[in-house]
């Protein structure tokens, strides 16, 4: 079949309704909501431990001496590499094997690694730790979103993926506040353990209590066999729809991660807040932000989304676009809440993009390499996105600083603010592929 800007998402061939209200096991409305509240439970320690560092970094920048650029590869490339590398060949096993356990294991691995990161006494010791984390969190989202799409409708995805990803934005509401807080009463150190011990207990939890639902069940019938991984990148590869939503995921997460991993920074050093006040301010309002855009998006996005993408994928064009001249208006913003408020409606733009654009990346494929092409969309994200974005600032501020002196960072900000230009072009491009191209 092909997917058209006229048409309908894909609909089951089991010949009853589906929705959030029954199980794909036979069990009710209830153990549908518990699964996806335990995912975005496992969503919230993911970005919570992720954001961890941004809010730390200018105490262990006092305490290890590192410059901005090595700070840059920290949040980025360290955890990036490692992140792409292992998502594929998890994804692979995702896709041919019990998915609620792989989000187990990882969350466990992410967990520890996030509590040794305390541990460090060198700059390459944090590098490890941070790898050793982007290691585990690869884990943690493809297998995740193909859960989700086995215990909901295609109609239904991007409401169940708002919902999960509103993880998201708590995760870096609490990470940011509680790394902030714990980081003044008990320094950075031990502010990663406390972070970092209870994921391993949630990782418990989700062993024991979460069901792996039947794979495929609410997709049109495939013969279930999983494709070769030279076949299932040539699939990709024919799609130009997938394509251009992926030129997408790597543009709009330079800007993302480009964006969140410096602000804190930046307001202790343009503004001169408090550690404290940072992580509890501006995680209130990136946190918040996101969240009612991810919510914003997904209901949006399900509406839109019945007479096809095109309409949802229009939505998020707008969305991005609006990004740029708010962050831009952010990152001049002379008064301190202003830049906060406004840093706080830039995550919401990016927010409400992302459930529709992930609900289209897994229902544009065959359920047998939904986690594989979530995977590569992380790859994506990572390998260009989260590696690229935060190192290119802080490359960018040390080379500024000796000309342009405290606004450096300011100035370098201005390139994640810009990304989301060519993030929304590659929309546009999707949404012109989209009439021809075909369901893998």
């Amino acid at each position: 079949m092909t997917i058209t800007h006229a048409e309908p998402l894909s609909v089951p061939p089991h010949g009853h309704p589906v929705s959030l209200e029954h199980g794909p096991d036979g069990s009710g409305g209830i153990y549908t909501w518990y699964v996806i509240s335990i995912i975005f439970l496992v969503n919230i320690f993911n970005f919570m431990d992720r954001m961890a560092l941004a809010v730390l970094a200018p105490s262990i920048q006092q305490e290890i001496g590192i410059s901005d650029a090595e700070l840059g590869m920290l949040t980025g490339l360290a955890y990036a590499i490692f992140y792409s590398c292992a998502a594929i060949p998890i994804a692979r096993l995702a896709d041919r094997s019990s998915r609620k356990n792989i989000i187990a294991v990882s969350l466990a691995i992410w967990s520890l690694m996030t509590a040794l990161t305390g541990a460090a006494q060198t700059y390459w010791q944090l590098f490890i730790a941070r790898m050793g984390l982007g290691a585990g969190e690869a884990g943690g989202g493809p297998p995740a979103q193909s859960l989700l799409c086995d215990y909901v409708s295609p109609a239904k995805r991007p409401l169940a993926i708002a919902a999960n990803s509103i993880g998201y934005g708590v995760g870096i509401a609490v990470g940011m506040a509680l790394a902030g807080y714990l980081g003044e009463l008990l320094g950075w150190r031990m502010a990663f353990v406390a972070l970092g011990t209870p994921g391993m207990l949630l990782a418990l939890l989700v062993f024991l209590s979460v069901r792996e639902p039947p794979r495929g069940k609410f997709d049109e019938a495939s013969d279930g066999a999983q494709p070769s991984l030279l076949t299932t990148f040539n699939m990709l590869r024919a799609n130009r729809f997938y394509l251009w939503l992926m030129v997408h995921a790597a543009t709009a997460s330079i800007s993302l991660f480009g964006l969140n991993q410096w602000w804190p920074i930046f307001l202790v050093r343009a503004h001169h807040l408090p550690l404290p006040s940072v992580g509890l301010l501006l995680g209130a309002a990136m946190g918040l932000g996101a969240s009612v855009g991810l919510l914003a998006g997904g209901l949006i996005g399900n509406r839109l989304a019945r007479n096809g993408y095109r309409p949802a994928l229009i939505a998020c064009i707008i969305a991005m676009l609006s990004l740029t001249p708010i962050a831009v208006a952010a990152n001049l913003a002379t008064a301190p809440y202003i830049a906060i408020i406004l840093m706080g409606l830039s995550m919401f733009c990016h927010g409400f993009a992302t459930a529709p654009t992930a609900a289209a990346v897994y229902s544009a494929v065959r359920p047998e390499i939904r986690a594989t092409a979530g995977a590569v969309a992380v790859f994506f994200q990572t390998v260009i996105g989260s590696s690229v974005g935060p190192l290119i600032v802080g490359i960018v501020s040390e080379y500024l600083y000796p000309s342009v002196g405290a606004d450096a960072l300011r100035n370098a900000l201005m390139i994640p603010a810009l990304a989301a230009v060519p993030a929304a072009l590659a929309l546009a491009a999707a949404i012109n592929a989209l009439a021809r191209t075909e369901v893998l």
